[in-house]
């Protein structure tokens, strides 16, 4: 489940977003493979049922350092998550991802609604989730991970108290790396650069990429920091 963050509109955004999940997807799946795990299947959603600010205007750019939209966000999403998790067959293997505002949106979520299922928790791109504590999140322990490339300007609101502290200060959660790395096979992953560019950047396949397609299809695998 991605929820994307701030400037995201279904009439801007929605094809760039679906394509970018595609290919998680796909990536998910190959890793599946070579895990020896080829039959296990992956769906992706890109959720937008919130209205996220947009910084191209300076009222909706001041909101972006309030709380308010990402909780109503966080108060839609987290039923969305619950009836998934409740109508399928078999316990689903959930995990949300949340860019930029949308993190907040999504560790608002984890934070208040403790019935969502979700199993992995990945943040990237993000100003800051709402808690002190990767413990406050109503997901497993060890199970909630964070991305921040290193020009990425938005991850430095945290460090103004802004959203609660910046994801990368917070000692429980798990720093994923977003900087090239080989791995042990010999394959070769690319960094990401400033804030966009987290997911699907060309025909690049990224260190933070890698990171996600391992995290959804639980393998333990990927570049930690």
């Amino acid at each position: 489940m991605f929820t994307p963050g701030m400037n995201s509109s279904v009439g801007g955004n929605m094809t760039g977003y679906d394509n970018d999940m595609r290919e998680l997807k796909e990536r998910t799946e190959d890793e599946l493979g070579r895990a020896q795990r080829p039959h296990e299947t992956v769906a992706v959603v890109t959720w937008l049922g919130y209205e996220p600010p947009n910084t191209d205007t300076m009222w909706d750019a001041a909101g972006a350092l309030s709380d308010d939209r990402a909780t109503d966000g966080a108060n839609r999403l987290a039923p969305f998550l619950e009836g998934i998790n409740a109508s399928s067959r078999t316990d689903p293997h959930l995990t949300a991802l949340g860019h930029s505002y949308g993190s907040l949106t999504t560790g608002i979520m984890l934070r208040d609604h403790p019935n969502t299922g979700v199993d992995e928790a990945v943040f990237f791109g993000s100003p800051g989730i709402d808690v002190d504590k990767a413990s406050e999140l109503h997901i497993p322990q060890g199970h909630g991970y964070n991305m921040a490339a290193p020009d990425d300007d938005v991850t430095l609101v945290g460090y103004t108290e802004h959203h609660g502290p910046a994801p990368s200060a917070i000692r429980d959660l798990t720093q994923m790396s977003t900087q090239e790395y080989t791995a042990p096979d010999g394959r070769h992953f690319d960094a990401s650069s400033g804030h966009s560019e987290y997911l699907r950047a060309g025909d690049k396949y990224t260190t933070s990429e890698w990171n996600m397609a391992n995290i959804i299809g639980g393998i333990d695998a990927g570049a930690r920091l």
